[in-house]
Formats: structure tokens, sequence, C-alpha cells
């Protein structure tokens, strides 16, 4: 590998990225494989079958280098949102459609709560995309760290919280003071609407990602909060409706 200017570098990493899987494996720990096999393609479909098989080639190209110098990381991102986000469309995260949302109707829409679960309560991990950034340019900065790594902020946080950060930091921007949730429900900016009845038993009510081998590996800078993180992401999006 050589860079820009043509000059060798002394070393190369392979640095594999890819979302966690929404089902079909375990969100709240990766567990790497203790055999890769062949896979049948039968034990999942579509984005989560693709995800398992990116999972097993990475398992197989990390052990394949486990003797050689070369990095060899693999990173699982969780809820990642933050700017430039917006070419993905309706996989865009929620705070992205939140904002749109709340900009274009006054008031952000969420699930009913389903299975003992209250209104709004779903819970994800959501991680800043600049916290995102560090951990890779952590990682390139330590070429003796190799591995498959979570990355998320550690925490589960709710939709509830998520939709009063967002229509709070609106707010904030706009001159206004912020509320509570409960506050923000009557007022009519949080709204709830009924649970799609096909996603009843198929949605994911929980998702957290276990940090312990991330800091394991020497990496300890704390994440950013979803209040911090959200306020930042607002802004960025009104500094770009304004320009």
């Amino acid at each position: 590998m050589c860079s820009s200017t043509g000059t060798p570098f002394a070393r190369a990493e392979f640095i594999q990225l890819h979302e966690s899987p929404r089902q079909g494996i375990l969100e709240r720990g990766f567990r790497p494989l203790r055999r890769p096999r062949a896979f049948s393609g039968r034990e999942h479909t579509g984005n989560a079958q693709r995800r398992v098989e990116i999972r097993l080639r990475f398992e197989i190209v990390r052990r394949r280098l486990a003797q050689k110098r070369a990095q060899v990381a693999g990173f699982r991102y969780f809820n990642v949102y933050g700017p430039h986000e917006a070419h993905k469309g309706r996989m865009a995260s929620v705070m992205w459609h939140f904002f749109h949302q709340f900009r274009a109707e006054g008031h952000v829409k969420l699930f009913e709560g389903t299975g003992g679960i209250a209104n709004g309560e779903q819970r994800r991990d959501f991680v800043s995309v600049d916290d995102v950034v560090r951990v890779n340019l952590d990682f390139l900065e330590h070429p003796e760290r190799s591995g498959i790594f979570n990355v998320g902020s550690g925490r589960a946080e709710t939709y509830n919280a998520v939709a009063t950060s967002v229509v709070n930091a609106v707010r904030a921007a706009d001159g206004k003071p912020g509320a509570p949730l409960d506050a923000l429900v009557r007022e009519g900016a949080i709204r709830y609407i009924p649970f799609p009845p096909a996603l009843v038993g198929k949605y994911q009510t929980f998702t957290q990602a276990d940090l312990t081998k991330l800091r394991a590996s020497g990496y300890q800078a704390p994440t950013i909060p979803l209040d911090e993180g959200v306020r930042r992401y607002v802004e960025w999006l009104m500094a770009r409706e304004r320009a």
C-alpha cells in the first residue's frame, strides 16, 4: 500500500465497518464465532442474512491473519446519528426523521407501547457519528489493536427521550423554553400512534452495546450524552436550513 504521494506505508490496516443487525445476532454483546462454519442461508433472511455472512467472512479473515503483523479490526455500529445522513432516506436516524417531522408538522409521532412496554419506551443504543469517528481515528493511531468491537454509546435510550431532546433542541434554537415529556405530550408536540400489527412480535424493543471489549482494548474516551449529541445535530440541521 502507498500513500497519495507514492510513499509506501510501513504497515497496512484492515478495518471493516458495518451496522449492528436488528435480528438474528445478539446486539447487547458480540461473541466471536468459536468455529467458522459454512453459512446455510436458512437461518436468517434479507439484511440480517447479509450481516451474518459479513460477520462470518470477517471472522475467517481475522483468524487467517492472526499471525500477521497487519492490523485487523472490525466495528459493529449501533444506531448512528449525525450530520450528512440525508442520503439514507428512510434508513436515516430517528433524530433526522423527528427533526424534519417536527419542523413540518409541529409534532413528533412515536409508536404506542406493546408487550408490556409503555408508549414510546422502546429503547435503542444511539451513538453520535462524532464518537464513531473518534473510535476509528484512535484505532488508526494504535495498530497493535485488532479484533471485532461494538461501537455504541453503551446506553439504552428511550424513543421518548430522543423525541424530547429533538423538540427541546429545536425550541431552544428558536429562542423558546424547553419542556419535560409529560408537558410535550399534553401540548401535542409528542403524539403516539397505534403500533403496526405487522410488527408485533418482530420489533426489537431493546438494544445496548456491550463496550467491555472496546474499553479493554485501551479506548477510554467517554461517549457523548444523548441530549448533547442531539442538540449539536439539531443546531447543524437548522444551520443548513438557514444557509
